[in-house]
């Protein structure tokens, strides 16, 4: 537990404790997953493609909230306090394991209230090279614990032991949650760019990017979700061992996400995470299996802040925006997962690593013929 204390140190981040400590907590809850959809197909004696459904009912809440924040809330500490709250109380119903069906709305409700956490890390920073390099790489910094105790609590309690966890650590960024947010902030869109409601309108080259995002988003988590199970079909890993595996993905992320300098054309890194994907899916060798999971996590927190920093040149309001690309990719991490689950089943692990990393790569390439053209 003292290895992400001691590299944040290292880092020495500037941000609110309370901003580090949302966006950790958040980074916790969405990285639970591969271990979490496993042992929710055993506790409840269902498939892989229906245990699914919890985390696309959380991921569904996510976009709702994310996307809903942005238009209707202010980042103030109040409304993290509050949405923070949500999370206890979902976690702690959770965890005592109700009928499957009661399960998926507490996990709608769960991921309302990670939208808002998430959306309320990003909208204060969005724009911000520097600030947005401080904010990404708290999660790489948490990732690496979290794999090998997600894996340990399922091994011990089953998914009773995650939900217990996730209800009493979010009572640690509650407790700075105060004076977080732009209370002592000013988020300022121009008047000139506002439409009904004080929103400001989307600028024409926005949308391709969101959808962009979505789509790499789709791909990466179809593949990405299931990398626990396919690691333990294809290669000779132990649960341990992937999660160790999960947790060299963290590390190698944290020199990419931290980085605040230029990062090349970000749509070639995410092409480069559609490549991990088809190495993934294919790999018998254990090794090749953590290269490839790990050079994933570089590339993508290489590619992704760039693509932000993409999005916020081209947007009147980037503040506005933040919640917006949040959405759009919680929305895709709700149709990866659902897909994946089902190619998984009715396919192999190769064809479901070819069919996300291809998706991936679309998306990458996609990315970088935007970014040329916004240069010519």
């Amino acid at each position: 537990m003292q290895v992400p204390i001691r590299l944040l140190r290292a880092i020495r981040p500037s941000e609110h404790p309370g901003l580090l400590l949302t966006t950790a907590y958040g980074t916790a809850v969405l990285s639970v997953a591969p271990f979490l959809l496993p042992a929710l197909s055993d506790a409840y004696g269902v498939g892989l493609g229906l245990a699914s459904f919890a985390t696309a009912a959380q991921l569904l809440g996510f976009v709702a909230g994310s996307w809903g924040a942005g238009r209707f809330l202010r980042p103030r500490g109040r409304v993290l306090g509050i949405a923070l709250l949500v999370s206890v109380a979902a976690h702690g119903l959770s965890a005592l394991l109700p009928p499957f069906a009661l399960l998926v709305g507490l996990r709608v409700v769960s991921g309302v209230a990670l939208g808002l956490i998430t959306w309320f890390s990003w909208t204060l920073v969005f724009g911000d090279d520097v600030r947005m390099s401080e904010i990404a790489v708290v999660g790489p910094v948490i990732g690496i614990t979290t794999a090998p105790i997600a894996a340990e609590l399922v091994d011990r309690f089953g998914p009773r032991g995650i939900f217990v966890a996730l209800a009493v650590t979010a009572l640690v960024p509650l407790a700075f949650s105060r004076h977080s947010g732009s209370d002592h902030e000013r988020i300022v869109t121009p008047r000139a760019e506002r439409v009904a409601g004080g929103r400001s309108r989307p600028a024409a080259g926005v949308r391709p990017i969101l959808a962009l995002l979505g789509l790499m988003t789709v791909g990466g988590s179809s593949v990405f979700t299931f990398g626990a199970v396919i690691a333990a079909d294809r290669t000779t890993l132990s649960l341990s061992a992937i999660s160790l595996a999960y947790s060299a993905n963290a590390l190698a992320s944290i020199p990419s996400a931290r980085w605040s300098g230029r990062r090349g054309p970000a749509g070639a890194w995410i092409v480069g995470c559609g490549v991990c994907a088809i190495v993934m899916g294919a790999a018998t060798s254990g090794p090749l299996f953590v290269v490839a999971i790990a050079f994933w996590g570089f590339a993508f927190w290489m590619g992704t802040p760039g693509a932000f920093s993409l999005l916020a040149a081209r947007s009147a309001a980037p503040g506005e925006r933040a919640g917006d690309a949040q959405a759009v990719m919680a929305a895709g991490r709700v149709v990866g997962p659902l897909a994946g689950g089902v190619l998984l089943d009715a396919t192999s692990a190769g064809v479901l690593g070819v069919v996300g990393g291809v998706v991936v790569g679309a998306a990458g390439a996609g990315l970088v013929l935007v970014e040329r053209r916004g240069a010519a």
